[in-house]
């Protein structure tokens, strides 16, 4: 209705809520709030929960935006889930599998701002930084809906459960414009008792990726290399698993990826070829995320925009922690 009174250049620019002064409360709830009110669940229903855990679980997924948060602890009570880390991980893909009102207006800003779209897409996908200025009117826009938030003078989207899903958007999107299915993407190749075996997704995307992108310039795989890759991964675990981008990993031009698949946390980093000491930085800066997730094995996945591979891929010890290098050298020819 709000839109059919105002013309566009008057929308856009005032808050969805129609106040007349500034409302610069922060209405989030942080990890200690959110372990207050489960305090209050647990000494109603002596379930026995880690109340610490599961409260920051729940604010690592959502941010505490308190939408999200209510939702997630609704699933698990109502369902009913277990009140653990494997319960909440449960509930998130529960959550990012339904419609409600805040996804469908999340969804509906990007379809119908062709500009707004892009950005999201840049940041997600490409690793495009941002400045967090609300005189640009994309910013403005996603500031409003609590989509977008301040993080050090930089936009960012607020929380886990928003990422992947407006990233499971633009991969939906991507289905319906164009064919990218690998066909042994789906198959039981990848998963043995109930276990999803992260190499064979690697060696299968590497050898997808020649076979189906090996004419693409360097720019292309650039842009679209880590949709490619969601795209792959997210059929092989086909809604018995589910994702999570890591956010503050963008800043340095890579991805971290978690997939939470069978109780188990899977960390993939994807990264551009940048040559042999950016190869070795990037073996720093996984295990330094490895050691701070408390997990001891990663994946290492380099797009080289090269007619052969700088080396074979691998399996080694750095600092501590099992690497799995997929070095993916997709062009055949200049």
């Amino acid at each position: 209705l709000r839109k059919k009174i105002r013309p566009d250049s008057a929308h856009s620019y005032n808050s969805p809520w129609n106040i007349a002064a500034d409302f610069t409360i922060d209405m989030s709830f942080s990890a200690p709030e959110i372990a207050t009110m489960l305090e209050s669940y647990e000494a109603d229903h002596h379930i026995g929960m880690n109340i610490q855990e599961i409260s920051e679980r729940i604010y690592y997924y959502t941010g505490g935006y308190p939408f999200l948060v209510s939702r997630i602890c609704k699933t698990v009570a109502e369902l009913p889930l277990e009140w653990t880390i494997q319960g909440i991980d449960e509930a998130e893909r529960l959550l990012l599998g339904d419609n409600n009102t805040l996804f469908d207006d999340m969804i509906k800003n990007i379809l119908e701002n062709e500009k707004y779209s892009d950005m999201l897409k840049d940041m997600l996908l490409c690793a495009q930084e941002y400045d967090f200025d609300t005189l640009a009117p994309e910013i403005n826009l996603g500031a409003i809906y609590g989509v977008l938030v301040n993080k050090n003078g930089k936009a960012a989207i607020s929380n886990i459960i928003f990422e992947t899903r407006i990233t499971n958007f633009f991969l939906a999107m991507r289905q319906h414009t164009k064919e990218y299915k690998d066909p042994q993407a789906e198959s039981s190749l990848f998963i043995h008792d109930g276990k999803l075996d992260m190499n064979a997704v690697a060696t299968r995307f590497s050898a997808f990726m020649h076979s189906e992108y090996r004419d693409e310039d360097g720019i292309f795989i650039e842009r679209q290399a880590r949709l490619l890759f969601l795209s792959f991964l997210k059929a092989v675990i086909n809604g018995s698993g589910n994702y999570a981008v890591e956010p503050q990993t963008r800043g340095n031009r890579r991805m971290d990826i978690v997939v939470f698949f069978g109780g188990k946390e899977y960390i993939i980093e994807l990264k551009i070829w940048r040559g042999e000491q950016a190869s070795q930085n990037a073996y720093d800066q996984l295990a330094g995320y490895l050691n701070s997730k408390g997990q001891a094995e990663g994946w290492l996945i380099s797009f080289a925009n090269t007619l052969k591979s700088p080396r074979e891929s691998r399996t080694f010890s750095h600092n501590g922690c099992t690497i799995h290098e997929t070095v993916i050298a997709y062009r055949d020819k200049e």
